[in-house]
Order: C-alpha cells, then structure tokens, then sequence
C-alpha cells in the first residue's frame, strides 16, 4: 500500500508540501546523503550548508519516520536501504535520468507528480503540444488563468496589466536606505556546527546560518 512504502526525498523537496500531504503523512521518509550528489560541482559553500543542514534538521523533526543515510552515491544508500520507495518528479534533466536508471534497477517504483511546481511534467507536456513556440510570458498568463491569481470577474488581470516588469526594472531611490528592517539572521545550533569543514570543492565564504532552513524559521 502507498501508506506503507517508503518516500525518498531529495534536497529540494524538504517542505511539507512534498511529506505532509494527506497521501504522504505518515509515510516512512528516506533521506539521502550522497557524497557524489554534494561534491561533485564546486557548489557555493552556503549552498552546501543549506541543503545539508536542512536534510538534517528535516531528520530531527519528524523523528523516527525517517531514515538518515550517508553514502557514496544515491544508489548506494537505496541499497543498503534495502526496500523499494517511491519519488516525487526531480526538479533537473540530471536528477531525472538518475531516477529513470534507479528505477531500472528496481529500486524506485512510481515516480510521483512534484508539488514543487505549478504544473508536473505530464501537464506540461499537455500544455506545450501543438505550440509552435515557448515563451514564459504565455504560460504564466494561463497559469493565473488556472488557479484565479489576480484575475478581475471578467477574466482579465487585477490592475489592467498581465505584468508590471517595467516598473521593475527602475531603480531603488535615491537614499542611503531602503528604510526596510534587517533580515531575520537565523540562529546557527548544534546541525550548523555538525555541517562545519565538510566542503574541500566548494566556492565562496562560509555562512553558516544565514539562510533559513526550516518552515518556521522561513516565516520569521
């Protein structure tokens, strides 16, 4: 049953829009931490930090549901992982090709649709056949068109105009400040310091908390 088969997340489906649906709660949770997958591009430190952090916060979170494991590749962790999971739609041609040879290798089963996009790969296949052309200008339109955003009684857009780019491409005043508060510094914790001098590859400073990691510091 779905219920009881495992859910592998990547790094970038961490939100409990991907784990804390009414399809998805309760399901075990597979994180893995691939050696390969974090090393392999010179990543910006931070980004390193942000990923690996939130991995690894997203494990103390939901406890016991979840499986923690380090490996040298993806492939290696579902292995020793030793059951069969599903997956939700990765977000690169990369992630994609993997899935498509793990599943292969019967390790993955279904590949789910992502709810970290408007529109799954399928419903874009949908939207794109018989279009002579792709501009990102014409799917947003419908996509607003397709969940109501910004749209008056009539079908038009809120305001009279479908975007405002114009506007903002002009400059900020001319003042020393934006008269904006500072941005909210998340507080680095034991996850943080655990992450520490992990990245021999990796470009850029350090920034060990700068970045939020977790749905509740996300609102801060």
């Amino acid at each position: 049953m779905t219920q009881d088969k495992p859910l592998w997340l990547f790094g970038d489906q961490l939100g409990g829009h991907f784990h804390g649906t009414r399809r998805n709660r309760g399901r075990p949770i597979l994180l893995i931490e691939s050696e390969r997958a974090l090393r392999h591009r010179p990543y910006h430190r931070q980004k390193l930090h942000l990923v690996l952090a939130a991995m690894r916060r997203l494990a103390e979170d939901l406890g016991e549901r979840v499986t923690y494991v380090r490996a040298a590749t993806y492939g290696e962790g579902l292995r020793r992982f030793g059951r069969v999971v599903d997956v939700h739609e990765p977000g690169s041609h990369a992630a994609w090709a993997l899935v498509e040879r793990l599943r292969d290798e019967g390790l993955v089963d279904e590949v789910l649709p992502t709810p970290g996009f408007a529109l799954g790969k399928a419903g874009f296949a949908e939207w794109a056949q018989g279009r002579s052309g792709f501009r990102m200008e014409d799917f947003y339109r419908d996509q607003r068109r397709r969940f109501g955003v910004l749209l008056e009684p009539d079908g038009g857009p809120v305001g009279g105009g479908w975007n405002f780019d114009k506007h903002n491409r002009e400059g900020p005043p001319g003042a020393s400040t934006l008269g904006v508060p500072a941005p909210y510094r998340p507080r680095e914790n034991a996850v943080d310091r655990g992450c520490g001098g992990t990245w021999t590859r990796g470009a850029g400073r350090p920034g060990a908390g700068w970045w939020a990691g977790t749905a509740p510091v996300c609102s801060r």
